[in-house]
C-alpha cells in the first residue's frame, strides 16, 4: 500500500504497447529509431531510451512522430452535434460568429486533431490561419501547415534536435500562446489587444466586465481571438460543452495545486441575459467545440487577444517572421517555406491530464 508521503512511480511503457501504437499508425519500430536518429540520438543509445519511456513519455514521443492526422468529420458535423448539446447557438439573434460573416471562406473552417500537448503552439497556427483567410478574400486558398512538421522543423537547427524531443517528451517544453505567436510569426505586443478577464465581484467590476464582452462581440463579427485560461480537471470530463459558475481549477488553485493552462480559438460569443457564453475551438476529437461563460473564465484567470486589423497580410505569410525565432537559422527557414506544399493533410492537452490518451 501507498503511504500519504510516497508517490507512485511511473510505469514503463508496455512492449504490447508500443506494437499498438505504432501498428494504429502504419509505422514500424525502425521508422521510429530512423526518426530520432534524424534528430541526432546516438544510435546505439535508441533501444535502451526507448526501453525507459514511460507510457505518457511515450504517447509524447508518438504525437511528434506521427504528425497530425486527417479528421473523420466535418466542421459543419462537429458544429451540428455541438449544438445538440447547446441548443442556444441555434437562435442566430443572440450569437455572434464569425462564420456568420465569412459564410463563403469554407477553407476557413478549420478542422485539425490537437496531436501534440503544445497547445499554444496549436492554437496560434490557427488563429493566424484564420486573420490571412479573412485578409486575402474568398478567393485565397490558403494550405495551413502541418503543426508538428512546423514543431519540429523550427527546432531543427544543428545541435538542437535532441534536446527539442527530450524535453518535450519530458514535458518540459512549455511555451504560452502569445511568445508563441512572437517567437516564430514576429508579432509583437504592441500588435495585439489583450483582455484580462475580470471576476464580476462588485457593481463596477460587473460593467467592466460588460464593457468588454461589448468590445469583444464587435470584434467576433469579423475576426478570431486566441484565449488562454487555467485548466481544471472538470474540463476533462466527457460530455460536457457547457461551462459555468465555479471552474475546478479555482479550487484546486486554492489547495495550492499548481496551475495547469490551456489555448483555444475564440469565434463567436452568445448573449444569455445577464452573462455571455464564449464559443471556442478546442481541437479535441471528442470535444471539438466548447462553451464558457465569462464569470467562468475570469475565475479561469481567462485572458483573451486579438490581433490588430492593421498588421500587413505579408507579415501574417507563413514562415515569414520565422528566421527571427531564437536558435533557427535561415536555411532552414528556406526550407520550412519551401515544404508547404507538403503540408496537405490538415487534419495540449496538458502535462497532468488524468486522460491523456494518444488517440482522443
Amino acid at each position: 500500500m501507498i503511504t500519504p508521503t510516497q508517490t507512485r512511480k511511473p510505469l514503463k511503457v508496455s512492449p504490447n504497447t508500443k506494437r499498438h501504437d505504432l501498428f494504429i499508425i502504419q509505422k514500424s519500430e525502425q521508422e521510429l529509431k530512423n526518426f530520432l536518429v534524424e534528430r541526432e540520438f546516438d544510435e546505439d543509445g535508441i533501444d535502451d531510451y526507448l526501453e525507459q519511456l514511460t507510457t505518457k513519455e511515450w504517447r509524447r514521443l508518438m504525437s511528434l512522430f506521427r504528425g497530425d492526422i486527417p479528421m473523420s468529420f466535418t466542421f459543419d458535423a462537429a458544429f451540428q452535434n455541438f449544438t445538440s448539446h447547446c441548443p442556444a447557438w441555434l437562435d442566430i439573434s443572440k450569437r455572434t460568429f464569425l462564420f456568420d460573416t465569412y459564410g463563403a471562406h469554407e477553407q476557413m473552417k478549420v478542422l485539425r486533431v490537437q496531436t501534440t500537448d503544445i497547445c499554444s503552439a496549436h492554437a496560434d497556427v490557427v488563429l493566424v490561419h484564420l486573420e490571412k483567410c479573412i485578409r486575402a478574400g474568398p478567393t485565397c486558398t490558403l494550405l495551413m501547415p502541418d503543426l508538428t512538421a512546423l514543431l519540429c522543423r523550427i527546432y531543427s537547427k544543428e545541435g538542437f534536435k535532441q534536446k527539442f524531443i527530450n524535453e518535450y517528451v519530458n514535458g518540459k517544453h512549455r511555451l504560452s500562446a502569445v511568445n508563441f505567436l512572437r517567437s516564430v510569426y514576429g508579432i509583437t505586443s504592441d500588435q495585439m489587444d489583450t483582455i484580462q478577464l475580470n471576476v464580476p465581484t462588485s457593481p463596477d467590476m460587473a460593467k467592466r466586465l460588460l464593457k468588454d464582452n461589448l468590445l469583444l462581440r464587435a470584434k467576433l463579427s469579423q475576426h478570431p481571438a486566441l484565449l488562454s485560461f487555467e485548466l481544471g480537471a472538470d474540463f476533462h470530463t466527457e460530455g460536457i460543452f457547457s461551462y459555468d459558475g465555479t471552474p475546478s481549477c479555482q479550487v484546486e488553485r486554492d489547495q495550492g495545486k499548481k496551475p495547469v493552462y490551456h489555448a483555444m480559438v475564440l469565434i463567436g460569443m452568445r448573449n444569455a441575459g445577464t452573462k455571455y457564453f464564449y464559443l471556442c475551438m478546442n481541437f479535441w476529437r471528442t470535444k471539438f467545440f466548447v462553451e464558457l461563460s465569462d464569470e467562468y473564465l475570469a475565475r479561469c484567470n481567462g485572458k483573451i487577444s486579438t490581433l490588430h486589423v492593421d498588421i500587413p497580410l505579408d507579415e501574417l505569410l507563413y514562415f515569414e517572421n520565422v528566421p527571427r525565432f531564437n536558435g533557427l537559422s535561415v536555411e532552414t527557414a528556406v526550407e520550412m517555406e519551401g515544404a508547404k506544399e507538403d503540408d496537405e493533410e490538415e487534419d495540449d492537452e496538458e502535462e497532468d491530464d488524468e486522460g491523456d490518451d494518444l488517440y482522443y
